[in-house]
């Protein structure tokens, strides 16, 4: 009865959150479609680990060598492409996903670019999003075979205390950014579950 009631919590909590993006897109039904030529992915450096504490759990062998700080690139490239392709980057504690669609269901920077004819090129930094992170550095000192002062360094706003992201969001993540519906308690929940913990990033000034 509990998994019962959770999993009717889960789907009421989806068509909550869906129920903004339908009607956005409703909105948009003028907007032409998308047209690209090709889309794909892929990783770009990284390096192998050898390491005898990839694991911390007896469920898994912790000897063995994973490839670590690789950088995931997803791509768009439009049917007859102009100009120099865009790279977008993330900053702090975000993934590629920021500059996909906006918190309250609008078009994002990616999209927008590409109906413009570029093609674009959107990256999670590594230990972020779909880029591997190291785990056996976290692992050596839970298991006790490293110090303390061996941990990795890792940050994460908190949803208190950042509140500049919220004018921020609404004001530069899109390209219709004086469109004030952003303001919106279900799009700045959207907004703040893009949070993922920050290590050592890709792009220092990021």
């Amino acid at each position: 009865m509990l998994n019962r009631s959770r999993c009717l919590v889960h789907i009421a909590a989806v068509v909550l959150f869906t129920a903004p993006l339908l009607a956005q897109q409703a909105s948009d039904s003028n907007v032409p479609p998308l047209r690209v030529e090709r889309q794909g992915s892929f990783f770009v450096g990284g390096h192998d680990v050898h390491s005898d504490t990839l694991s911390s759990t007896a469920a898994r062998v912790p000897s063995g060598t994973i490839t670590v700080d690789q950088v995931y690139v997803r791509y768009q490239l439009p049917v007859d492409a102009i100009g120099r392709p865009l790279t977008l980057i993330h900053g702090c504690c975000l993934t590629g996903k920021t500059w996909e669609t906006t918190p309250d269901g609008r078009m994002g920077w990616d999209e927008y670019f590409v109906r413009r004819g570029r093609a674009v090129y959107v990256i999670d930094q590594a230990s972020r999003g779909r880029s591997a992170a190291n785990p056996s550095a976290i692992n050596a000192v839970k298991l006790g075979k490293a110090a303390l002062d061996r941990l990795p360094p890792v940050a994460f706003v908190s949803q208190t205390v950042d509140r500049r992201a919220d004018i921020w969001a609404g004001s530069q993540r899109s390209p219709r950014h004086l469109d004030r519906r952003w303001h919106r308690q279900s799009a700045a929940r959207e907004y703040r579950i893009e949070y993922r913990p920050r290590s050592e990033p890709t792009c220092p000034a990021a």
